[in-house]
């Protein structure tokens, strides 16, 4: 919990050196991008994991694989959408 904390300051001041006539609101906003930067890069690792999963899958049909990876990518593809969606607060 400290590292995450001390992360997110980091996070801060660097965004301030490098903003230097941003509002805070402009500051909370880079943050929130970099949170759903952070999210989508962990929804494509889990993607990357399932589809591996059914990579190594012997009991799968070609057809079970296909639909398999279909619906891995489309649940992928969904989840982005929300997290980029999602309202910086």
């Amino acid at each position: 919990m400290r590292i995450h904390l001390f992360l997110k300051v980091s996070l801060v001041f660097l965004a301030m050196d490098a903003c230097e006539s941003c509002e805070p609101e402009d500051l909370l906003d880079i943050e929130c991008q970099s949170q759903k930067a952070e999210d989508i890069s962990a929804a494509e690792d889990a993607a990357d994991f399932f589809r591996q999963g059914a990579i190594n899958d012997e009991n799968l049909s070609e057809e079970e694989f296909e639909e398999t990876i279909a619906d891995i990518n489309s649940t992928l593809e969904d989840t982005k959408r929300r997290i980029r969606d999602r309202p910086c607060n």
